[in-house]
C-alpha cells in the first residue's frame, strides 16, 4: 500500500466516522469506546483469521497481571492462550501476544504517561526474551514541541530500557515518535518525525503505525519480511531530530 491516496482515504475515513459520533455525543467515554472500535477495524482489515484483536489483561505463570490494555493482538494458533475470556473481554498469556496498542483520544502528557505505564506492563510480566510490540494511536494532541516531551518524559517512571518503550507512538495531528536503537554516536531513544506540513493529518506516520503492526504479526508468525516497503516513507520529513531517552531528560540532556 504504497499509494498516498489509500492513506489518504483512510484518514478521512477515521475522521468521518469520528465526527458522525461526535455530532450525536460528547460522552467521552462513548467517544474513547469508539476510537478503539475505529483502530480495531483498521487493523483487523490486514489480519487473517490466526490473529484476533481483544481487550484485557496479560498474566503469567508467576502470578504477575499487566495493566488493562485497549487492543491486544492475540496469536490464536498458541495451543492455550487464554486464562479466562468473557465476550471481547480477555486474559491471555503473554507468549501468545503479537501486539499491544493504546487508544488515546487527545494525547496530552497524563495520556501520554498513562500510556507509557500501561503498556511497560505487558513487557514487566514476560516469561521469556520475547516481548509484545507496544504502540500508541491518538486522534489529535498536544503540539509536540522539544519543551513539552521533555516534560513527559521527565515524569516518565520506568527504567531506562530500550524494551521498556513504545515502538511507535503516533498522533494523528501531530506527527510520530519511532523507537531507535542505540549507535556509537547516539543513545537508544524515540525519534521525533514530523511527516507533512501544515494542518494535514499525518500520513506517514499512519503508514508507519500500520505496517509496524503488520511487522509484529508477521514476526510473531515466523516470518524475516519487511512490510515496511509498502509504507508511504519518500521526503518523510524529521522534526528536530531529539533522541528522547528517560536517562537523558532526567539528566536534562538532549541530543539535537
Amino acid at each position: 500500500m504504497s499509494n498516498p491516496e489509500f492513506y489518504n482515504g483512510l484518514a478521512r475515513e477515521l475522521m468521518g466516522q469520528l465526527d458522525q459520533l461526535v455530532n450525536f455525543t460528547k460522552h467521552a467515554p462513548s467517544i474513547g469506546k469508539y476510537h478503539e472500535e475505529l483502530v480495531k477495524g483498521c487493523i483487523a482489515s490486514f489480519l487473517s483469521t490466526r490473529f484476533s484483536i481483544r481487550n484485557g489483561f496479560a498474566y503469567s505463570d508467576d502470578n504477575k497481571v499487566s495493566n488493562e490494555g485497549d487492543l491486544l493482538i492475540i496469536d490464536e494458533s498458541d495451543p492455550s492462550p487464554y486464562f479466562f475470556q468473557q465476550g471481547n473481554l480477555v486474559v491471555v498469556h503473554p507468549r501468545a501476544l503479537a501486539c499491544v496498542i493504546e487508544v488515546k483520544t487527545k494525547l496530552n502528557k497524563r495520556d501520554f504517561l498513562n500510556a507509557v505505564s500501561n503498556l511497560h506492563s505487558f513487557k514487566r510480566i514476560r516469561t521469556d526474551d520475547n516481548f509484545p510490540v507496544t504502540l500508541v494511536f491518538a486522534f489529535e494532541g498536544t503540539k509536540m514541541t522539544l519543551k513539552t516531551l521533555d516534560k513527559w518524559y521527565r515524569a516518565v517512571s520506568i527504567s531506562d530500557e530500550i524494551f521498556n518503550y513504545p515502538h511507535v507512538v503516533f498522533c494523528l495531528n501531530q506527527g510520530t515518535l519511532i523507537l531507535r536503537p542505540g549507535t556509537d554516536s547516539r543513545p537508544h531513544g524515540h525519534y521525533f518525525v514530523l511527516g507533512e506540513d501544515g494542518d494535514q493529518k499525518r500520513l506517514k506516520g499512519l503508514s508507519i503505525f500500520l505496517q509496524t503492526v503488520r511487522k509484529a504479526v508477521e514476526r510473531k508468525a515466523g516470518l524475516k519480511t519487511n512490510p515496511f516497503q509498502h509504507a508511504v516513507l519518500g521526503e518523510l520529513k524529521m522534526g528536530s531530530s531529539l533522541w528522547l531517552t528517560l536517562a537523558q531528560t532526567n539528566k536534562g540532556q538532549r541530543q539535537t
